[in-house]
């Protein structure tokens, strides 16, 4: 046999970095809308049925990214994601979202973006609406506000805080400053009738001094009235927390850059617009809302150039996801189309439920503003990007989903974004590269739906049919980015928490996580690379137990008997195989069938998976290195079922039969050889219901998950 040759076959993620000049530490503010659509600024939707002229000034001014997205469709996942550069969906939260009153998704370890530009000499500040859980002293029948409140954002990096702890139907609610209120919430109330706007509620004096309440459960759900401060009252929160933001900012040190998170709580429920915005625009009060929140926004700004400090001022304008169900009565109402030309809205996997407004303003750093940028980016970039801008690197274990977009504001480059993640609140998954989306489903309805965004940004024809390959490609790389534990260039990490319902196209084995230690030893090996351009598992599985013959060039002679010895290691009288993840007793059958009859000494050979009829895959292959592409036969499978397998290793009997009687002589003289019997058929099936194409990069990932097989038990 020739010498095996051995390539590192490893990803390469195509992230471009970049530096601003001179300007690397400018003030940070992040404004982050509650609830904003698409469609509900100007600068995105010329037919908006209100005007946003603010929020237009900072596209005008800066770049406006027509393809950004939230991490997920609803409020504590999106702000866990902008927050950490990591999906939350990575977190024991899969669905939904928090209450007030719970331990904080945010581990006191996690790099956050506050915690990363404190440690880089910044003072940080968050005013607004906080909703990833906090620790409040006692429980709803035991309170003690005399005591501080924990695991809140004054451990996640922030300096100071003045806010309110989640979304308003939750309760708790009281205006507090660092871990107390001066006014607690020791009031209570239940959700009053809103006769404003659609579907709504409000939340209002008077209150009562005292209820019938009981404990929240261990999530933090509970049911009954609010707690609620007297002080408090809905149509505040705008004006306070810009009000708050401009205090603070005024109060700052200013020899030193600062970093203000500015979370509102609209357009979200309540929709409730301070009398001076009434009657203005014709959206009803959603519109009157919005127009208030651009106000603010505007108030902001004018601060900053009142203090001079515009111009080197970073400042990112998006929102945490796509606009509340009562868009679908205010475009029948009003012809307002909060989600733009996108499918659907708040919650949604579709292109309404995350893709959302995303402008940032920097008029020191940014390259030629006034323009748009059409290529995908996420919210959990921003951790990277604010890492790159201060010039320095993100640890292994921090923003594993963010990759930087500087170039993209410094040099008016594109970046090459990794494939991004899309995530509803009812736990279903999507995957979008460049302009392909591909949308898993649901574990009930596993229906999936493959968009081209580019000449179908509605999402109106599934091209799921048609693109076959693709598809698979997708989901592939979706499986490879979930249980990587990151999207991002860097060594696999763990995910917080083992398998769970909603990955139902991938099985519990292939979720494991990679064994690191094996990875970082491969790091310092090669791995066979066979001649096709595809890998399967049939090609890992070969690769793997092939007992090598040579030894590497470096390798020596104790070294090379030793690898050996580890090939053969034997336990209780049984070879131990290794095995991608997914083999089962039956499959191993079909497996040393498939070797028995194609003849051992072609394991490893590409010949060897390329003679079952009716497997036309579209490509080309080389059945030797050396030999121009051919198109061949594929023994993968292309989705086929167990019906149709058992079909095609039905047909391939048949027709050795016809060769071995010489009635057949067009037929090839490979089929000679084969005596399948119908008894091996069960084997095969199961073998070839196994194999997958694989990209190239990935098959790197097939063979260091591996694990021991024991083919006498059943499953391994």
């Amino acid at each position: 046999m020739k010498k095996i040759s051995f390539i590192a076959a490893s990803i390469t993620l195509l992230a471009t970095t970049g530096t601003a000049d001179d300007t690397t530490r400018p003030n940070v503010i992040v404004i982050y809308t509650d609830d904003q659509g698409y469609g509900d600024a100007t600068c995105l939707n010329k037919n908006a049925k209100f005007s946003t002229p603010n929020i237009d000034r900072l596209a005008h001014e800066g770049v406006l990214f027509t393809d950004g997205h939230c991490s997920d469709t609803v409020c504590t996942p999106s702000r866990y994601g902008l927050l950490t550069g990591r999906y939350s969906w990575r977190t024991e939260l899969k669905r939904g979202v928090f209450q007030a009153e719970r331990p904080c998704l945010i581990p006191d370890q996690r790099m956050t973006l506050a915690s990363l530009l404190r440690d880089n000499g910044y003072q940080t500040a968050m005013v607004g609406k906080w909703h990833l859980g906090m620790d409040f002293p006692g429980t709803r029948t035991t309170r003690d506000w005399s005591q501080p409140v924990l695991d809140m954002p004054l451990d996640k990096g922030f300096d100071y805080f003045w806010g309110i702890p989640a979304s308003m139907n939750y309760g708790v609610l009281a205006w507090f400053e660092g871990r107390f209120a001066k006014v607690p919430p020791t009031e209570y109330t239940s959700k009053k009738p809103n006769k404003i706007a659609l579907d709504d509620y409000r939340i209002m004096p008077p209150y009562d001094q005292s209820a019938s309440v009981k404990d929240a459960n261990a999530a933090g759900n509970f049911s009954g009235k609010l707690e609620v401060a007297p002080d408090f009252t809905d149509i505040s929160c705008l004006d306070r927390f810009t009000t708050q933001s401009i205090e603070w900012m005024k109060q700052r040190n200013i020899d030193k850059p600062f970093f203000l998170y500015l979370p509102y709580t609209s357009p979200h429920k309540p929709v409730i617009p301070m009398d001076r915005f009434r009657r203005q625009g014709e959206a009803g009060a959603y519109g009157e809302f919005m127009i208030e929140t651009d106000w603010h926004v505007g108030r902001i700004l004018n601060f900053l150039e009142k203090e001079g400090i515009a111009e080197d001022t970073f400042i990112l304008f998006t929102s945490d996801n796509g606009p509340e169900t009562t868009w679908k009565k205010r475009k029948e109402r009003f012809h307002h189309a909060s989600n733009g030309p996108y499918r659907e809205g708040k919650r949604s996997i579709y292109e309404g439920g995350h893709r959302v407004p995303f402008i940032v303003r920097w008029p020191n750093g940014v390259t030629s503003p006034g323009r748009t940028y059409s290529s995908p980016v996420c919210q959990t970039d921003l951790l990277a990007t604010l890492a790159d801008m201060v010039g320095t690197e993100l640890p292994e274990v921090a923003g594993e989903d963010s990759q930087s977009f500087l170039p993209a504001l410094t040099k008016a480059a594109t970046v090459n974004r990794v494939p991004m993640i899309h995530h509803s609140s009812r736990g279903e998954f999507a995957i979008r590269d460049t302009q392909w989306k591909l949308v898993m489903g649901s574990a009930k309805k596993r229906n999936q739906e493959l968009y081209d965004l580019s000449n179908d940004p509605g999402e109106t024809t599934n091209l799921i049919e048609k693109q076959t390959e693709r598809a698979q490609a997708l989901r592939q790389t979706l499986t490879h980015i979930v249980r990587s534990g990151r999207s991002t260039k860097g060594n696999a990490v763990p995910n917080d928490t083992p398998y769970w319902d909603d990955l139902f196209w991938m099985t519990e084995a292939e979720y494991q996580q990679p064994d690191r230690t094996v990875q970082s030893v491969e790091k310092k090996t090669k791995i066979h690379r066979l001649a096709s351009t595809h890998r399967s598992v049939f090609d890992a599985f070969s690769y793997i137990n092939r007992l090598p013959e040579v030894p590497y060039e470096d390798e020596s002679s104790e070294d090379f008997s030793g690898r050996i010895f580890g090939r053969l290691a034997n336990q209780e009288g049984r070879i131990l195989l290794k095995s991608p993840p997914g083999m089962s007793k039956l499959a191993y059958e079909g497996f040393k069938t498939f070797l028995r009859y194609e003849g051992a000494t072609s394991v490893g050979n590409c010949a060897a998976c390329h003679t079952f009829p009716d497997f036309i895959d579209g490509r080309s292959h080389r059945i030797q290195p050396g030999m121009v592409e051919v198109p061949t036969t594929s023994l993968r499978n292309l989705n086929k079922t167990s019906v149709a397998l058992r079909e095609i290793i039905n047909q391939k009997i048949k027709y050795a039969k016809i060769k071995q009687k010489g009635d057949a002589p067009k037929i090839s003289d490979a089929y000679s050889a084969i005596r399948l019997h119908h008894d091996d058929i069960s084997g095969l099936v199961a073998f070839v219901e196994l194999l997958r194409d694989v990209p190239e990069q990935q098959f790197r990932e097939l063979v260091l998950d591996s694990e021991l097989f024991d083919p006498l038990r059943e499953t391994h």
